[in-house]
């Protein structure tokens, strides 16, 4: 063998070991193997004029290392306490840039804690996530990721769920292991279990070497465009749909969310955490003018997002239905001993707020901000006694 030859073999040899001793600390500690999103996705949106009011320029939306719309950890925690908020779309803020998305502001708000450590505010909001996919978050996520808080906020898309899926609604949907499988994949953009994930993929090396696909670094399930055109569309759907005012039977429904409000109270416990949970504001409520009627375009029942024709419920029932799980949430903590600030009240009710039936712009990205910092600050480690 010649000596080019022999250092190209111990070069590989040296490369494959380290390899192997990368991945072998991703799955002893550190990042966790379950992701919401991709690693270092990058993606950029201009808003239409018009589309979405309360938006302007564009907006840029990148994920760091972990996958989590955010900076990366910094090497020692000792530096830092980190909050990760979870949460649907109101949450995830794809149309708003990096840093005025509402969990960004928290945690430019927030500063440093009492004793001088810095703010990590990591967002893995997502796009039609639910309390199902927060307690996978909690059970398969959490546990691996490093953090000190959970901010939940959720509501909207439980609703939407149990009202788009009508009779066909399986409460006890997360009782058996197919569906819970279906449901890691709808939680995370990047999990152990992904046939079409290989091995380099799913770990540090892959991350470190940029080896995911062009299709790794799209938005999965992305069916709104940059321009934000696909809601004109939606928000047609519904003007011209037939309309609701009575809402089905909430009732196995709510036993679920209290379920899984319950599932990720304990695991949060488990784990030594603190877990925030908070109301979920919308613009819904009775009386809307019409130029936020013809914002709406949610509330539908069955494909209603696929094609015309669909039945959508009014803005008073929608309104009503999502009381109904807010209130739920707050009997829920108040059982479980978890906290839960009671926020939606304080957001108002128009377009001076939302760009739609619940996605704040960036006033109202503000005012969530402010209300979450407000609430964080009066407490410890941000404060040095309880308010």
């Amino acid at each position: 063998m010649t000596s080019r030859a022999a250092g190209t073999a111990v070069l590989l040899v040296v490369t494959v070991a380290a390899a192997v001793a990368l991945e072998a600390g991703d799955r002893s500690g550190g990042a966790p193997e379950y992701l919401v999103w991709p690693p270092y996705m990058k993606q950029k949106s201009v808003p239409a004029p018009g589309v979405m009011i309360g938006i302007g320029g564009p907006a840029r939306f990148e994920t760091n290392a972990l996958g989590i719309r955010g900076p990366d950890l910094l090497p020692s925690r000792r530096k830092e306490y980190r909050i990760l908020f979870i949460g649907g779309s109101s949450t995830e803020c794809f149309y708003l840039d990096q840093e005025k998305a509402w969990p960004a502001i928290v945690g430019a708000r927030l500063g440093a804690t009492a004793d001088g450590r810095s703010v990590w505010a990591g967002n893995a909001g997502r796009s039609g996530h639910n309390s199902r996919d927060h307690l996978l978050e909690m059970r398969l996520m959490i546990p691996r990721l490093d953090v000190d808080a959970v901010v939940v906020t959720m509501g909207v898309n439980d609703l939407g769920l149990r009202l788009a899926q009508d009779a066909a609604f399986n409460p006890d949907f997360l009782a058996t292991e197919a569906n819970v499988t279906y449901q890691e994949g709808h939680a995370f953009s990047v999990h152990p279990e992904d046939p079409n994930l290989a091995f380099y993929r799913k770990g540090r090396l892959g991350r470190i070497l940029g080896l995911d696909p062009d299709a790794q670094r799209r938005k999965p399930y992305q069916v709104v465009d940059g321009a934000g055109l696909i809601f004109l569309k939606w928000r047609e759907y519904r003007r011209l749909g037939p309309k609701a005012e009575t809402l089905p039977d909430l009732t196995a429904a709510l036993g679920e969310y209290v379920r899984n409000v319950a599932g990720i109270a304990a695991i949060a416990a488990k784990e030594r955490l603190r877990v925030i949970f908070l109301t979920q504001p919308a613009l819904w409520r009775a009386g809307l003018t019409d130029a936020e009627s013809g914002v709406l375009w949610l509330g539908g029942i069955g494909d209603f997002q696929e094609k015309a024709g669909a039945t959508y419920y009014t803005a008073e029932a929608l309104a009503r239905g999502l009381e109904a799980y807010n209130r739920t949430l707050m009997e829920s903590c108040a059982k479980a001993g978890a906290e839960c600030l009671d926020l939606a009240p304080a957001i108002g009710r128009d377009l001076s707020v939302f760009y739609d039936d619940c996605h704040l712009n960036e006033p109202g990205a503000r005012s969530m901000a402010e209300g979450v910092a407000a609430y964080l600050s009066a407490r410890p480690p941000f404060a040095r006694t309880k308010p």
